[in-house]
C-alpha cells in the first residue's frame, strides 16, 4: 500500500507539471497485480481481458527494436503472450496495465484488465508509455558496418498491406455516409436534399481515392514480389533500375523470368484475368494523369439551329468503369477482387517450398525474410504465424476466373447523387 501509494503520488506530480517521463519510470507488474487485474467478474463466463490503444508500430520502429528497449530495460517479457502474440511486457501504472506485445509483424500497447474499458487516465499513461518507450527505440543504431556483417535478410513494410488497409478504411467511411445520404433521401425537406448532394460529393471523393488505393495494392504486391524473389543476376543497379521503370503487364507476364521460385508464368497474355488487369491499368492511367477520356468529354452540336451537349454512353468493361465520375462501390469491389485474383494466380506458380510460407505472410504489415543461398529465400515463421494446411488451402484454391461471383458484389451497388448531376 505504502508503495502503491508513492508511485502514485510520482504520478501525480509528473502529470501536474506536464514532465516528460522516462521508460525507467515505469514497472512490470506483479503476478498478483496481473491475477487480480485479469479475474473474471463473478457470474460471467464470457468476458474480455484487454485490446489495443496504440497499434500498427506507433512511431514507425521495427519490432525488434521495441524487443530489445524493452528487454534491456525491464528484462524478460512477463506476460502470457497467448496464440497471436510471441512476446508482451505487461506494465503497471497507477490508472491500470498496459500492455507491449507484438501482433502480425508489428508491435502495439495495450491494456489489460477482465471486462473494463480504458479511462482517460490509462489512456494518457498509455501515451506517456509509448513517447517514453519511442524515445529510447530512437537511441538504438545500427551501423553500416555493422549491417555490412551481420546482414542476412530483412524485414519490408508491406505497401500491398499498407494499400489494402487504407482502401478498407476509405470504404468503411464511404460506406458510413451512404448510410447517413439514404436516410435523409427518406425525408421530405429541401434542406436534408441538399445535405445529400454535399455528403454524396464526399462519397463520390472517397470512391475516387479508394479506387487508387485498391491499384497502388496491386503495384505494391507486384513490387514485394520482384523485391523478395528477384535474381540475383538481376541485382544490379543496371537492372533493378530498368525493372523499377518497367511497365506492369511486363511485369506481370515477365515475373518467372526476371523472379525465382517460380514452377511456371502466372499469367499469360491471352487470358481474361490479364486483360481485366490491363483494362484496370489503362483506367488508372487515365485517371492518375487526369488524362481527357472520351467519358469525360461531350460534344457540342448544333441542331436545328439549338447547340446541344451530348455525350457517348461508356460502357463498362470487366465490371470497371472507365468514368471517373460514376465511380460506385461495385467498382472498387470488382477493383479489389482482380487484385486478389493475381495475388492467387502468383502464389499458384510459386514453387512448393515457398508457396505455403509466403501464401502467409504476403499479407503481414511487415515482412520478414532470409537468404540462406543464392535465389534463395527462407520466412522465419513465428508460432503465431502459422495456419492450418486447409485454410491456405482455401486461398490457393480460390477461383481466378471473371465468374459470377465476381460480378456479384455482395452489396447493394450506391450510386453518389452528385455523379448524377455532372
Amino acid at each position: 500500500m505504502e508503495r502503491l501509494t508513492f508511485e502514485f503520488l510520482c504520478y501525480r506530480l509528473k502529470n501536474e507539471v506536464n514532465m516528460p517521463r522516462k521508460l525507467s519510470d515505469f514497472r512490470l507488474a506483479s503476478r498478483a497485480e496481473i491475477e487480480h487485474a485479469l479475474k473474471p467478474p463473478k457470474g460471467s463466463s464470457a468476458y474480455s481481458t484487454g485490446a489495443g490503444i496504440f497499434t500498427g508500430a506507433p512511431g514507425g520502429f521495427h519490432r525488434s527494436v521495441i524487443f530489445k528497449v524493452m528487454h534491456e530495460t525491464f528484462g524478460p517479457p512477463n506476460g502470457d503472450a497467448g496464440e497471436k502474440s510471441t512476446w508482451e511486457w505487461i506494465i503497471f501504472t497507477p490508472a491500470g496495465l498496459l500492455s507491449v506485445y507484438d501482433y502480425k509483424g508489428s508491435w502495439s500497447i495495450g491494456y489489460r484488465g477482465a471486462n473494463i474499458k480504458p479511462s482517460k487516465e490509462l489512456i494518457a499513461e498509455a501515451s506517456a508509455l509509448r513517447d517514453a518507450l519511442i524515445e529510447e527505440a530512437r537511441k538504438v543504431h545500427i551501423s553500416k558496418k555493422q549491417i555490412k556483417k551481420s546482414k542476412v535478410g530483412g524485414a519490408i513494410l508491406n505497401p500491398y498491406a499498407l494499400y489494402c488497409l487504407t482502401t478498407e478504411d476509405l470504404m468503411n467511411q464511404a460506406n458510413k455516409i451512404a448510410e447517413e445520404i439514404k436516410s435523409l433521401q427518406k425525408e421530405k425537406d429541401i434542406h436534408k436534399f441538399f445535405e445529400a448532394i454535399s455528403k454524396s460529393r464526399i462519397v463520390a471523393s472517397l470512391y475516387r481515392a479508394a479506387f487508387m488505393t485498391t491499384f497502388l495494392s496491386l503495384e505494391g504486391f507486384i513490387n514485394l514480389v520482384y523485391t523478395l524473389f528477384l535474381k540475383d543476376r538481376y541485382r544490379n543497379d543496371i537492372f533493378e533500375k530498368r525493372l523499377r521503370n518497367e511497365m506492369l503487364p511486363i511485369k506481370i507476364l515477365e515475373m518467372d523470368v526476371y523472379c525465382h521460385s517460380f514452377d511456371h508464368p502466372p499469367l499469360k497474355e491471352q487470358d481474361e484475368l490479364f486483360a481485366a488487369l490491363q483494362h484496370f491499368i489503362n483506367i488508372r492511367n487515365l485517371f492518375l494523369h487526369a488524362n481527357i477520356s472520351d467519358a469525360m468529354e461531350a460534344h457540342l452540336v448544333k441542331l436545328d439551329g439549338y447547340l446541344v451537349v451530348t455525350r457517348s454512353e461508356v460502357e463498362e468493361k470487366y465490371g470497371i468503369t472507365s468514368d471517373m465520375r460514376n465511380l460506385t462501390n461495385a467498382h472498387i469491389i470488382r477493383a479489389n477482387k482482380l487484385v486478389r485474383k493475381l495475388v492467387v494466380k502468383v502464389l499458384q506458380a510459386m514453387a512448393e517450398e515457398v508457396r505455403y510460407p509466403f501464401a502467409i505472410v504476403h499479407s503481414h504489415m511487415w515482412v520478414e525474410y532470409v537468404r540462406k543461398k543464392p535465389n534463395s529465400i527462407y520466412f522465419p515463421l513465428r508460432g503465431k504465424d502459422y495456419v492450418p494446411d486447409s485454410m491456405i488451402e482455401s486461398i490457393l484454391n480460390e477461383s481466378t476466373e471473371l465468374d459470377k461471383d465476381y460480378f456479384d458484389i455482395g452489396e447493394e451497388e450506391f450510386k453518389p447523387m452528385f455523379s448524377k448531376i455532372l
